[in-house]
């Protein structure tokens, strides 16, 4: 291993995820969305589309993009905050 990619290796830290549901009027403006995070996957049908960001940012991006026109509602998931120990 060279010495930049150990060095790369050593200061890696994993950021806290969380996924945004965003349902919509109309995929058309969908393009927007994909500034605020990563989309992983749009319902064509439903017309809803998911997107994981950063967990500090969403209160803001939920806000800012509950601002669109084409925007119905969002929903937070809340999947990080359950306990997965059965």
């Amino acid at each position: 291993m060279n010495k930049k990619l150990s060095k790369q290796v050593e200061n890696f830290t994993i950021q806290k995820r969380r996924l945004l549901v965003v349902y919509l009027y109309s995929l058309k403006p969908m393009k927007n969305l994909k500034r605020f995070g990563v989309v992983i996957y749009v319902s064509r049908k439903m017309n809803y589309v998911l997107i994981y960001m950063n967990e500090e940012d969403i209160e803001e991006a939920e806000k800012r993009i509950n601002k669109f026109h084409f925007v119905r509602y969002t929903q937070v998931s809340y999947r990080p905050d359950m306990k997965m120990n059965f």
